[in-house]
């Protein structure tokens, strides 16, 4: 079986593979494009072996053959289309994550007239839960049945700042990593076994 691996950084405006029967990078042939028609930004790709998922600072997806407007996430299932549908779309994705088969966007989100961090495509955009994470979630990571949210965002009376936990149905506090430092901010998450035991990593300023 062929798999491919996609890579992406902040101001790529094509997508690149790489064959793992191959061993060399090769071009998608598929271009992003913002609002005034100039090359713009992918900052996170997810795939689940099926759909590929992918979010920037773009408008359009261009391909060989067609146009396709997009609202900076764009779909990839045999063919390039978008999730917008309902009143709220997301703005600007840092990561994404299929948790308990949907899937999630972390982030600097919008619905409404409010920020959100975290919002899950349920037929159409929706936050996660009432009291979602403001702004800037940064990292999603599924650990212990449990999805973690790191990022910039301010604490609440129901989670610690810049780290969350989703229980499937609301937000929990599960500490700070620093208590009371200005420059919080958790880059990223990983969960992983060292020395035999299966733990969560965190990454970023703190």
């Amino acid at each position: 079986m062929k798999h491919s691996i996609f890579i992406c950084f902040f101001l790529l405006i094509s997508l690149f593979g790489i064959s793992q029967n191959e061993g060399q990078w090769f071009p998608v042939n598929v271009r992003f494009y913002s609002s005034a028609w100039t090359p713009d930004g992918i900052y996170t790709i997810y795939s689940n072996d099926t759909i590929m998922y992918v979010s920037g600072t773009f408008s359009w997806v261009v391909t060989k053959n067609d146009t396709i407007e997009v609202n900076n996430f764009a779909v990839w299932d045999k063919t390039w289309t978008t999730y917008s549908s309902g009143p709220s779309t997301p703005n600007l994705a840092y990561d994404m994550i299929i948790y308990n088969n949907q899937l999630y966007l972390g982030g600097s989100l919008y619905t409404g007239s409010k920020d959100v961090g975290v919002m899950i495509w349920n037929g159409s955009w929706q936050k996660a839960g009432l009291n979602t994470p403001n702004d800037q979630v940064k990292t999603l990571e599924e650990y212990k049945q449990g999805l973690y949210a790191g990022g910039n965002f301010i604490e609440t009376a129901d989670f610690g700042r810049n780290l969350a936990r989703w229980n499937g149905s609301q937000w929990e506090n599960v500490g700070q990593l620093r208590h009371g430092a200005a420059i919080d901010d958790v880059k990223s998450l990983v969960a992983g076994k060292i020395n035999g035991k299966y733990k969560l990593f965190a990454g970023g300023n703190f």
